[in-house]
Order: C-alpha cells, then sequence, then structure tokens
C-alpha cells in the first residue's frame, strides 16, 4: 500500500489547519445582522493619604453586553463614595434614530484623598445596508453618501482628566479620532466633527443587465468615554477645610449621529435591522428659502377662488 496517497502529510495537515483558522477568523467578519452593545465601568473611592482614614465607596465594572436584534439599549449608573466623591455614566444607542449619546462624570472629595472613574467603554450599534442597483446602463459613477455629525465637550480641572475617542466604520472607511485633556491640566475641549462616508457602487460606463446588490458593515461607537478625578495636587490645607474639589466630565449627550443618506437615482437601499434612519427628523429649509407650490396646488386654490366668485353672484 502507498502510504503517501493513503494519509495526508505534514504539509497537508499544515494546510487543514491554515484552512480551519481562517474560516474561524474570518467568519465573524463577514456575518451580516445588527446588534447594540455597551460596556461601562464606574468607581468611587479615598484612599489613605496622610494616614488619614481609608473611606471606600463601591463600584465596579460590567463585562460586555452585546444585545443581538436589538434595535436600542440606554441606561444610567452612579456610584459614591463615602466622603462627597462620585462617577456617574449615562449612555444610549438607537439604530432607529441613527444616534449614540454617552455622559461620564466624575468628582473627588474635598476632604479626603478620593478618587472616582467614570468609564464607558464602549457603547454603539452595527449594522449591514444593503444597496441595490438597477439594470441599466450607467453614465457617470454611481456613488452613495452617508451623512452624520460628532459633537460634544470634554472639561477637567487639576488633577482630574477626561477623554473620548469614537469609531465608526462603513465598508473601508474609518474614522478613528482620539481628544484627550491630561491631569494637571485646566481646560476643555468643544467637538464638532461632521463626516460624510462615501462609497462607490459602479463606475461611469457600467452596464448591468440584471440588478445587483452591494452589502457594507456598519459600525459606530463611542470606544473611550473617560472621566476621571483623583484629587491628589491640591495643598494638604485644602482637605482639611473642604474647599478643593476635582472634576473631569465628557459631555457627548449631544450625541454621534447620522443625519442623512445620499443615494442617486437607480439606487434603494435597506438595512439589516429594518430599522435604521426610520425616525430620523425631517431636515428644515435654510431659512428665507420657500418651497415651490406644486401644480396641483395651484389648480386646488384656483378652484377655490373660482367657487368662492360663483357663489357671491349667485347670492346678488
Amino acid at each position: 500500500m502507498d502510504r503517501s496517497t493513503s494519509f495526508p502529510n505534514k504539509w497537508h495537515i499544515f494546510q487543514y489547519i491554515l484552512v480551519i483558522l481562517a474560516i474561524t477568523i474570518l467568519t465573524p467578519c463577514l456575518a451580516l445582522g445588527y446588534s447594540v452593545s455597551y460596556e461601562y465601568y464606574v468607581y468611587s473611592d479615598t484612599e489613605d493619604w496622610s494616614n488619614l482614614p481609608i473611606h471606600t465607596g463601591t463600584g465596579g465594572m460590567t463585562s460586555p453586553v452585546i444585545l443581538d436584534s436589538t434595535a436600542s439599549v440606554s441606561g444610567e449608573v452612579r456610584q459614591d463614595g463615602s466622603t462627597g466623591n462620585y462617577a456617574t455614566v449615562q449612555y444610549s444607542a438607537d439604530l432607529a434614530t441613527g444616534g449614540i449619546k454617552a455622559y461620564a462624570y466624575a468628582q473627588s472629595s474635598n476632604l479626603y484623598k478620593s478618587a472616582a472613574t467614570a468609564r464607558i467603554n464602549q457603547i454603539g450599534f452595527s449594522d449591514t445596508l444593503i444597496f441595490t442597483l438597477n439594470a441599466g446602463t450607467y453614465v457617470n459613477d454611481v456613488d452613495i453618501s452617508l451623512l452624520g455629525a460628532v459633537t460634544g465637550s470634554l472639561s477637567s480641572n487639576l488633577d482630574a482628566g477626561s477623554r473620548l475617542q469614537y469609531y465608526i466604520q462603513f465598508g473601508s472607511e474609518i474614522l478613528y479620532p482620539d481628544y484627550t485633556i491630561n491631569p494637571d491640566v485646566v481646560g476643555s475641549i468643544d467637538v464638532n466633527d461632521p463626516f460624510s462616508l462615501t462609497k462607490r457602487l459602479v463606475t461611469a460606463g457600467t452596464v448591468l443587465t440584471n440588478p445587483m446588490e452591494f452589502s457594507y458593515n456598519l459600525t459606530a461607537q463611542f470606544a473611550n468615554i473617560n472621566a476621571w478625578a483623583t484629587g491628589s495636587g491640591a495643598e494638604s490645607s485644602s482637605y482639611n477645610t473642604g474647599t478643593y474639589q476635582s472634576v473631569g466630565e465628557v459631555d457627548f449627550f449631544n450625541t454621534l449621529e447620522f443625519t442623512d443618506m445620499i443615494v442617486p437615482d437607480g439606487v434603494t437601499w435597506a438595512s439589516e435591522s429594518g430599522v435604521f434612519l426610520s425616525q430620523i427628523p425631517p431636515i428644515d429649509p435654510p431659512p428665507g428659502e420657500n418651497p415651490v407650490p406644486e401644480p396641483a396646488t395651484f389648480i386646488l386654490l384656483g378652484s377655490g377662488l373660482a367657487g368662492l366668485a360663483f357663489y357671491r353672484r349667485k347670492r346678488k
């Protein structure tokens, strides 16, 4: 018996292992679907400083919570220490409105060396967007664009800090900025980041004999909302007289939001969730611009005036 043809050699075994690993790694990336996820950490305690008593509050970290086939989530958590220090987070994500909100606040006490941390490791959603291009000849490039903006602010004083990261991926387009105010820096950052994510479905001159579908994964989340306060840098007299507080705050309850999907003629789109951007408010026209009445409006107005004139003439 030729053993080389009856049993796989070492190279074959190695190839099988590579295939299994590739399937294991790539399958989650290729999976369609939608979900909402969140993870937060809220802690508040007091450390031993200059032999002062230790006061301990409560706190803890959640495990990542991924809500498959769920379109929205919201929550609020607060932890208090025993010396006036506390930390709180608020969060929400809603596929229907296309909005994600996050808020973190940490405040140290004014009596002992206390600490507080409020962190949202992630809050956001993912969905699969499906675009259908009708059959036909396309003279121009066919582009679709997803519009939105990220607005909010960070602030902190001495012995505190704040940080924001957000992550948006639409197909191969990725946004991942980082804003940080380091400890011992008094300051604030206002964030106003409009964005437009564009995908080209086909190039000019493309001829489609049948409709064609294009699927892109959309992931959006606040990846690291972090506010902390330590109270460790104030003079000792401040701790004894109760005159000092350190505060870190990250306020993005103005949201990360998607505002519109721009698609040209011949293109229709839908989401795997069936609700993405289904409840966005209408965009108001700019001030001073009045919509032009449609012909049917003029016909209706003319009919009303003619009827009124006929009625007055009949009464006379």
